[in-house]
């Protein structure tokens, strides 16, 4: 198998991966916040952690006399790392029950209305009013 072979290979692998992890953090959108992990979250995980070493086979195989040429191909995937990673940030911190359950605090403890304002922006638009 010769290098080019190999990047050719891996940078469509990469492809792969990463669109596997975005669909599995897009896929905790479809069913409500869960207590624990699920599947997608460790098919995310195997996938980012199957991505680095093709990645390193990726550069390594590139030929550098072209450099825009070679690294053309990690456009879509590094887009939709970003995007995955975006998600996965959003239904961490907004979506799920720990975070829910610390802004029902915040919003239990604080007295003042314009303070329920700022737990209510800090929290995220689903907290806009508290009974």
């Amino acid at each position: 198998m010769t290098e080019q072979q190999i990047h050719r290979i891996s940078g469509k692998l990469v492809l792969v991966l990463t669109v596997i992890a975005l669909l599995a953090v897009l896929s905790g959108y479809t069913h409500p916040p869960q207590p624990d992990e699920g599947t997608a979250a460790h098919i995310f995980q195997l996938s980012i952690m199957t991505t680095a070493p093709l990645m390193i086979f990726f550069l390594a195989t590139a030929d550098w006399t072209q450099p825009w040429r070679s690294l053309r191909p990690l456009v879509f995937p590094s887009a939709a790392l970003v995007f995955a990673f975006g998600a996965l940030y959003y239904l961490e911190h907004y979506r799920s029950p720990a975070a829910l359950l610390s802004c029902q605090r915040m919003s239990a403890m604080v007295i003042d209305m314009d303070e329920r304002a700022d737990v209510a922006l800090l929290c995220g638009s689903g907290f806009s009013t508290f009974g």
